[in-house]
């Protein structure tokens, strides 16, 4: 299996009265940054991670935070080039199970 680089933007949207907690809790998650808040309580956070089962488990953590009426995946980009190993290794993945990126060009 091929490196990869996982980058998805999450729009959330909480409560107004709890969004300040909600998103205190999405800045402790690893690999996760806040992007933008409103008023309303919608949020925009980024998630990078070494695998899509990554981004799914946060997405799923998002929305169980109490005070999160929705989270949804905006955008899912996916990088097969090896860049992630600085990402992989924040997440506690072994840098040894990281095959070396394979050339483009011929």
């Amino acid at each position: 299996m091929a490196d990869e680089f996982h980058v998805a933007s999450l729009l959330v949207h909480a409560l107004p009265e709890k969004a300040a907690a909600v998103a205190t809790a999405i800045e402790r998650m690893p690999a996760s940054e806040l992007h933008g808040r409103s008023p309303e309580g919608k949020i925009i956070v980024v998630v990078e991670a070494g695998n899509e089962q990554t981004i799914t488990d946060r997405l799923n953590a998002i929305q169980s935070l109490p005070g999160v009426l929705s989270a949804a995946l905006v955008y899912h980009e996916v990088d097969d080039t090896g860049a992630h190993d600085s990402v992989a290794r924040s997440e506690g993945e072994s840098a040894s199970r990281s095959e070396p990126a394979k050339d483009a060009a011929p």
